[in-house]
C-alpha cells in the first residue's frame, strides 16, 4: 500500500503474476489506525462480473494472499477496538437486512444504540460495587443510610432498565427476521385469492372446487417496513383423498409454526367447526378474516364480528374481489410484527444479547435481595460481579475464543 496515497483512489491495471491482464480497477489504500478495521487495508474496485473477480482473486491468492474467514474483518475490527461485539453483531444484520425495519435496527445498533445503553448500566453497577467494596475494606464502619439507599436505589434502577429491553426482544425478533403469517381454513372459503391479491400476483391456483389447494405456497413481501412471509395451505375439511389428506397435514403444520395465523371464513357461510379447531392453539396470534363480505349486508357482517370477536386478536371483513380491508389488515399485521414497543425502543438484536441480559438480570435480583436483606457484602458482591460479568458480554467484555467463533462463523464471507 505503500506506494498509493492514503485514502486516495487510483486508477490502474490489474495484472496477473504472468504479466496478463485481468482489468482496468480503481484501488484505494487505508493506512493505519483509519481504516474499518484499523489496520492497513488496500481495495480493489473492479468491473463486478464472477469471471474477473475470480480472476483477480486468484491472481492474488498466487501471489501469497488468502481468502477471508466469514466475519474476519468485523473480528478483527472488534480485536482492535473499532467496534465492540454487539457493533460488530450489527454489521451481519446490516448486510442481512431483508426489509427497511431491520435496515433501521441494525444501523440504530451499529451506532451504539444497544452499546451505549448496556455500558451505562454497567457503569452505574461498577461504581455500586465500588463502593461496596470500600466498605468491606474498612469492615468497622458500616454504610450510611443515605449510602445505602443509594446503592438499592442503583441496582433497582439496573434491574427496571435490563427489563426494560428485555420486554422488547420479541418485538425485535420478529421485526428484525420478519413473521410467518399462515392463511387457513374450511376449503372455498377464499384463501388462496386473499394470497394472491396480498403478494399482488396470481401465484396460487383459483378455482370454485373445494380442494384446489393441495400443498403449501409461500411467498414473501414488505409491509409497513417489515418482512412477511405468506403461507396459502389446503382447505382444512374430512377427506378421503389421500392426496387432499397431506396437504391438509402440512396445513396443521404450517399453522404451529406460524407466528400469526388468519383464519380465513367465508360470510356467507361461517363454520364454527373449522373456527374451533384453529382457534384451540393459543400459541400463536390469531385473525380472523371474514371474506367475501361484499356479497353480505353490512350489519350482517357486524353481528359476525361480535360472535367471533373473543376468539381472536380481532376480526376484518375483507374481500379479496373488491380489496375492502385488506388495508386493515396489513396494519395489523405490521403492529403484530413490531409489538408495542416503539421502534427507538428496540434495542436488543439476538437471542445471545438476552440471554446475557437476563443473566444479568438473575444476578442482579439476587444481589439486591441480599443487600436488603443485611446479608455480608462479599455475599452481595457474588451476584453483583456476576451481573456486571453479563452485561459486559452483551458488548464482547470477558468474551472467549471458542464464542467468538462461533459468533463470527455466522456472518458472510470476509464481511
Amino acid at each position: 500500500t505503500s506506494a498509493l496515497k492514503d485514502r486516495r483512489i487510483t486508477l490502474g491495471r490489474v495484472e496477473a503474476p504472468s504479466g496478463e491482464l485481468l482489468d482496468e480497477a480503481l484501488a484505494v489504500a487505508m493506512h493505519a489506525p483509519h481504516s474499518f478495521t484499523g489496520e492497513h487495508v488496500a481495495e480493489l474496485h473492479l468491473h463486478g462480473s464472477r469471471a474477473v473477480v475470480a480472476a483477480v482473486l486468484d491472481a492474488c491468492v498466487a501471489l501469497g494472499a488468502r481468502l477471508a474467514e466469514p466475519g474476519e474483518f468485523s473480528r478483527r475490527a472488534f480485536l482492535n477496538r473499532r467496534l465492540d461485539l454487539a457493533q460488530a453483531e450489527a454489521v451481519a444484520d446490516l448486510v442481512a437486512a431483508s426489509s427497511e425495519v431491520r435496515r433501521k435496527l441494525a444501523l440504530r445498533q451499529l451506532q451504539g444504540g444497544l452499546s451505549n445503553e448496556v455500558r451505562s448500566i454497567r457503569d452505574s453497577l461498577v461504581d455500586a460495587a465500588a463502593r461496596i467494596e470500600a466498605h468491606l475494606d474498612f469492615p468497622d464502619e458500616e454504610i450510611p443510610a443515605v449510602a445505602s439507599n443509594e446503592l438499592s436505589q442503583t441496582m433497582a434502577d439496573g434491574l427496571a432498565r435490563l427489563a426494560s429491553m428485555l420486554k422488547t426482544f420479541e418485538g425485535t425478533r420478529m421485526a428484525r427476521e420478519g413473521i410467518r403469517v399462515v392463511l387457513a381454513g374450511a376449503p372455498n372459503a377464499g384463501k388462496s385469492s386473499l394470497f394472491n391479491e396480498l403478494v399482488g400476483r396470481e401465484r396460487a391456483i383459483v378455482t370454485p372446487h373445494p380442494g384446489t389447494t393441495r400443498d403449501t405456497i409461500e411467498s414473501t413481501l414488505e409491509i409497513g417496513g417489515v418482512a412477511v412471509t405468506i403461507v396459502d395451505t389446503a382447505g382444512v375439511r374430512e377427506s378421503a383423498d389421500s392426496v387432499e389428506q397431506i396437504g391438509i397435514e402440512r396445513t396443521w403444520a404450517e399453522v404451529e409454526n406460524a407466528d400469526v395465523v388468519l383464519v380465513v371464513m367465508d360470510a356467507e357461510t361461517p363454520d364454527d367447526s373449522t373456527l374451533k379447531s384453529l382457534a384451540d392453539d393459543q400459541s400463536c396470534q390469531r385473525i380472523i378474516l371474514l371474506n367475501k363480505c361484499d356479497l353480505v349486508p353490512t350489519d350482517q357482517t357486524e353481528l359476525l364480528k361480535a360472535r367471533f370477536g373473543a376468539q381472536a386478536t380481532t376480526v376484518i371483513a375483507c374481500s379479496a374481489l373488491t380489496r375492502q380491508g385488506l388495508e386493515p389488515l396489513e396494519t395489523a399485521l405490521r403492529d403484530m410484527a413490531m409489538g408495542s414497543a416503539a421502534p427507538e425502543e428496540m434495542l436488543v438484536a439476538n437471542a445471545r444479547q438476552a440471554t446475557c441480559l437476563r443473566a444479568a438480570q438473575a444476578s442482579l435480583l439476587a444481589a439486591s435481595a441480599s443487600f436488603s436483606a443485611g446479608l455480608s457484602g462479599e455475599l452481595v458482591m457474588v451476584d453483583l460481579r456476576d451481573a456486571i460479568e453479563h452485561v459486559g458480554e452483551v458488548i464482547g467484555l470477558g468474551i472467549g475464543e471458542d464464542i467468538l467463533d462461533r459468533i463470527f462463523s455466522t456472518f458472510c464471507i470476509g464481511k
